[in-house]
């Protein structure tokens, strides 16, 4: 197998990104949880039904907001679907696996060759993230045939952190300039009197 690496020269319009992890066995962070997990089976019932479903839960309070670039999961094979969404409950995020349906290499059937990922479409807006809003991240497994060792749910975020907002300068100085018009602009007496106040007279 052989990569080939490409690079462009920094400039201002190549933008850093950061990324972020969420593991499904984990309920607070990326790292804390167990990675891997045990799907169990279901018996005898009807294998169409939610009974036959693992279904895994977790959130994670974003460390950073900004764009999304991308996000795909990680799955494994007997993974039904794994979805994002944010605090309000909009989707981010809708990464199923893709199954073979035949016989050549990467198209092995009945295996997950494949995770959709999510990415901004061209043209289109992308979506945001907010720091510190709920993340809500979900994965689906089927139990039919199981038990089934040793599956993940773990999704990677790229996202184009916010920059830190810069103070608008010229808002302060209208601003100021406005309240010291206001001031000096009162009756002798007043002007005192005000003085007196400031200075905790």
């Amino acid at each position: 197998m052989q990569y080939t690496w490409e690079y462009v020269e920094w400039d201002e319009c190549v933008v850093p990104t950061s990324q972020f992890g969420i593991d499904v066995t984990s309920k607070d962070d990326f790292g804390h949880g167990l990675t891997e997990y045990t799907v169990e089976g279901c018996g005898n019932v009807d294998p169409e039904s939610e009974d036959c479903v693992d279904t895994r839960d977790a959130t994670l309070i974003a460390p950073f907001g900004g764009v999304l670039i991308i996000l795909v999961s990680h799955l494994h094979s007997t993974a039904l679907d794994s979805s994002l969404w944010g605090e309000d409950g909009r989707l981010l995020c809708h990464s199923p696996p893709i199954y073979g349906n035949g016989t050549e290499a990467g198209n092995e059937d009945g295996y997950v060759v494949g995770v959709v990922s999510c990415y901004p479409a061209p043209g289109s807006p992308a979506s945001r993230i907010i720091q510190g809003e709920r993340l809500h991240y979900q994965v689906k497994y089927s139990k039919v045939d199981g038990p089934h060792t040793g599956v993940m749910g773990l999704l990677a975020v790229q996202i184009v952190r916010d920059l830190p907002q810069k103070p608008n300068l010229l808002l302060l100085s209208l601003n100021h300039l406005t309240a010291f018009v206001s001031w000096i602009s009162k009756s002798p007496v007043s002007l005192v009197t005000s003085l007196k106040e400031s200075l905790g007279l």
